[in-house]
């Protein structure tokens, strides 16, 4: 298993970023228990950000884009994050349990929403163990378990919890031996868009497009379907080859901002189902993917895996808390005020938790787009992290 596909799996990480240092492979089966037990040693680092990670990208100290608002930072913003285990009663039941049993086979978390629309009947229940490491107790329940439409329930289900539905993988599930046999299993075509993509020579990215309709992209690779698995994708890289790299994310399979490959040289790779998969579709196939997404794609800036806003808390409200960029800013009269929405779990119990107070410094990560106005609201954070101020610059303590 490559460090990438451990990344991606914990969600923790840009895709790009991660693209660079380990190109997507696949694990043959005598591989998996490894990363099988490493997985259950750290199943609950799912609420760990990755220490390292980086927190705002500066370009030399040039303007850059945060949600879709353009800040001017006179000092450069980087530094690691600490790990940070919540107590038991400020967990997610997703965090709780990351593993569940279902139909005699075990089941982990994607750890993301799915709606109700998109599921289809009760299909039975599920059991969970987990356990409180600070008391070292053990917990059990029992979950409710629904289909999802077009999708195998042997590869994945939806999981009640929290008063909503959450995406859980086999994760004993075995690569399809052909590409057509991935297909019918996940309904690709229907539930994996593929409409944003870099273009890239060997790991080096040479722009960023999108297109509005990748019909023609899932019937030629529906027409592939007899492609086999590449059997030394062990050895399987990106490095010198010209790709496209298409942004794999998708509600129903519970996976967000992975990666899609298509490769002159004829290859389809990807980590969206958690191990890197590679086939084989024929150089002419391949390369009519590569031809009608650059013939009807328009060009589109850089999308990061998540934001990040920094600033000087100003206010704690119920709700919301006030941010001040201006400590960053080179002109300290462009300061602005961010309000950061906390009424959602995962971002208030850093407040009830962690003491943040007015005049912290902090650091937010989020990832929808910043909805400029009166307040410009910050909605979708997930993690927020107390800064310090140094040498010029913003660094987040370990």
């Amino acid at each position: 298993m490559t460090n990438k596909n451990i990344y991606m799996n914990l969600g923790g990480l840009d895709p790009e970023l991660i693209a660079k240092a380990a190109p997507a492979e696949k694990v043959q089966k005598k591989k998996r228990r490894t990363w099988v037990k490493w997985l259950s040693m750290a199943a609950c680092l799912v609420i760990f950000v990755m220490v390292g990670a980086l927190i705002i990208p500066m370009l030399n100290g040039n303007p850059i884009t945060i949600g879709g608002v353009d800040r001017n930072y006179g000092v450069e913003i980087s530094g690691s994050e600490g790990g940070f285990i919540f107590p038991w009663e400020y967990m997610t039941t997703t965090e709780k349990y990351t593993l569940v049993k279902y139909d005699g086979k075990e089941y982990r978390t994607r750890s993301r929403a799915i709606d109700e629309s998109l599921l289809d009947n009760v299909i039975g229940t599920c059991s969970a163990k987990g356990t409180d490491i600070y008391t070292d107790k053990t917990y059990s329940d029992s979950f409710e378990v629904r289909k999802i439409k077009g999708v195998s329930e042997d590869m994945i289900v939806a999981v009640s919890m929290d008063g909503g539905y959450y995406v859980y993988a086999n994760i004993k599930a075995t690569q399809p031996s052909t590409f057509g046999e991935l297909l019918d299993a996940y309904n690709l075509s229907q539930t994996l868009p593929l409409n944003k993509f870099s273009v890239n020579e060997g790991n080096k990215e040479k722009g960023y497009y999108q297109i509005t309709n990748d019909a023609y992209i899932w019937q030629i690779l529906s027409e592939c379907r007899d492609a086999k698995s590449y059997e030394d994708a062990d050895n399987w890289r990106t490095k010198d080859r010209n790709y496209l790299s298409f942004t794999a994310t998708s509600d129903i399979l519970g996976v967000y901002k992975r990666v899609f490959y298509v490769t002159e040289d004829g290859y389809i790779s990807t980590n969206v189902f958690d191990y890197g998969y590679v086939y084989f579709i024929g150089v002419e196939k391949a390369n009519s993917i590569i031809s009608y997404a650059m013939d009807n794609a328009s060009k589109t800036e850089r999308e990061p895996y998540e934001y990040a806003i920094a600033g000087t808390i100003t206010e704690i409200g119920d709700g919301y808390i006030l941010i001040d960029d201006t400590v960053l800013c080179k002109d300290k009269n462009d300061g602005m005020v961010f309000k950061v929405l906390t009424e959602e779990f995962k971002i208030k119990r850093y407040l009830e938790v962690r003491g943040f107070k007015v005049g912290d410094t902090v650091v937010v990560k989020f990832q929808n787009e910043i909805v400029l106005g009166e307040d410009n609201t910050v909605d979708g954070a997930v993690s927020m992290y107390k800064g310090i101020v140094s040498n010029g610059g913003l660094s987040v303590p370990e």
